[in-house]
């Protein structure tokens, strides 16, 4: 009976021995060690930017009608804007494309109502987890005492 059980039980650990094996073997592989090395900061802020493709994005994000809006409230023309963004040198259009970048995209973050919901989704499968377990519990209860001398 024994005997069965554990071949059995070393059929089912096969796999996972093996795995184990090729997992230690792998470590004795030649790897190559990394290197780190200093940056400079200009190689860091210049990543290769297209002139064009910036000029594009800043006078894409002009075209939007909720910017034009805020620039109107200001007393500052769309074309006014267009023209001071077509003098720019290609460094400040990149400089301002890579704002632009950083930007929130969709508005405020409402942060503490998605942490809320998941907060009161975390304690709902708490709840619903506990309760499944405590009729498990008083069901296996039940039956122990019944079958009980």
């Amino acid at each position: 009976m024994k005997e069965a059980s554990m071949r059995r039980t070393l059929l089912h650990a096969r796999p996972l021995i093996y795995f184990l094996i090729l997992a230690l073997l792998s470590l004795s592989l030649p790897r190559r060690p990394a290197e780190a090395n200093l940056v400079g900061t200009e190689s860091a802020i210049t990543l290769d930017r297209d002139a064009a493709a910036d000029r594009a994005r800043v006078h894409t994000f002009l075209d939007r009608p909720d910017v034009q809006a805020q620039l109107n409230s200001y007393g500052i023309s769309v074309e006014e804007t267009r023209a001071r963004v077509d003098s720019l040198t290609d460094d400040e259009v990149a400089l301002i494309a890579g704002k632009l970048d950083g930007l929130p995209a969709g508005g405020a973050y409402e942060g503490a109502a998605a942490l809320l919901l998941v907060a009161i989704a975390v304690a709902v499968l708490v709840l619903i987890g506990v309760g499944v377990g405590l009729w498990h519990l008083g069901k296996w209860t039940v039956k122990k005492l019944s079958n009980a001398p």
